[in-house]
């Protein structure tokens, strides 16, 4: 979900939630680990904390990166007005004789 919100490729249906799911717990019944259930359950909290808190962060970091940008723009003319003579135009040879 976090990557998702930064790069939408990686969104995924409840179709594609569901069998991913479905894959980790097959998977889980041949493994010989035991898992406490208090460690479990506080893994799971560290999770569910990531996804919702997560993408909270990325907007937040977004937002006042746009606002940083912002305040860094130049106001007005960004060339000076002499421009034409603080511009470098290579020589050509019709300057020489």
């Amino acid at each position: 979900m976090i990557l998702a919100n930064k790069a939408p490729e990686f969104a995924i249906t409840q179709e594609e939630a569901d069998q991913l799911a479905v894959a980790i717990c097959n998977y889980l019944r041949h493994t010989k680990v035991k898992v406490d259930p208090k460690t479990r359950d506080f893994g799971a909290l560290i999770l569910c904390v990531a996804m919702v808190e997560g993408s909270r962060v990325i907007a937040l970091l977004q937002r006042v990166a746009a606002e940083r940008a912002a305040s860094k723009k130049p106001v007005g003319n960004l060339a000076p007005a002499d421009v034409k003579d603080n511009v470098w135009h290579m020589p050509t040879s019709a300057g020489l004789s």
